[in-house]
C-alpha cells in the first residue's frame, strides 16, 4: 500500500513538475516571439492553478494514509510546500525552461506564426 502511495506521490510530482517547466518555458517564449511582456503573466496563473491541484493531491494522499485531514495549520503547511515547489523549480531548472522556450521559439519560426494581427488576418482569409 505504501508502495502505491509513493508512486502516485512521484507520479504526481513528476506531472506538476513538468506542468510548471511547461508553462515557464511557454510564457518565456511567447514573450521573447511577440515582444509583449504581459505574455509571461501566463507562468503565475500556471503556477497558481498548480499550487491548487498539488494542495488537493497532498491532502488526498493523506487522507489516504489514514492521516486526519487537519484543520487550518495543515492546510497552511501543505500550500507553503506546494508553494515552494512551484517557486524552486522554475529557478532550480532555469537552463531546462529556457532550453525549452529555445525549442519553441525555433518552432514558431520554423511554422511561420505570424506575429501581429494582420499576419493572422492573412493566414486566415479574412
Amino acid at each position: 500500500m505504501l508502495e502505491r502511495q509513493l508512486f502516485r506521490a512521484l507520479w504526481s510530482g513528476s506531472m506538476l513538475f513538468l506542468l510548471i517547466v511547461v508553462g515557464c518555458a511557454l510564457s518565456v517564449a511567447l514573450m521573447a516571439y511577440y515582444q509583449q511582456y504581459e505574455l509571461g503573466l501566463i507562468f503565475p496563473a500556471i503556477g497558481v492553478g498548480c499550487m491548487l491541484f498539488g494542495e488537493k493531491l497532498l491532502r488526498a494522499m493523506e487522507s489516504a494514509g489514514g492521516q486526519d485531514p487537519g484543520g487550518a495549520g495543515s492546510t497552511f503547511v501543505r500550500s507553503i510546500v506546494v508553494a515552494v515547489v512551484v517557486i524552486l523549480v522554475p529557478t532550480l531548472c532555469w537552463g531546462m525552461v529556457l532550453s525549452v522556450a529555445k525549442l519553441m521559439l525555433i518552432g514558431m519560426d520554423t511554422a511561420e506564426i505570424p506575429r501581429d494581427i494582420s499576419g493572422f488576418s492573412r493566414t486566415l482569409g479574412l
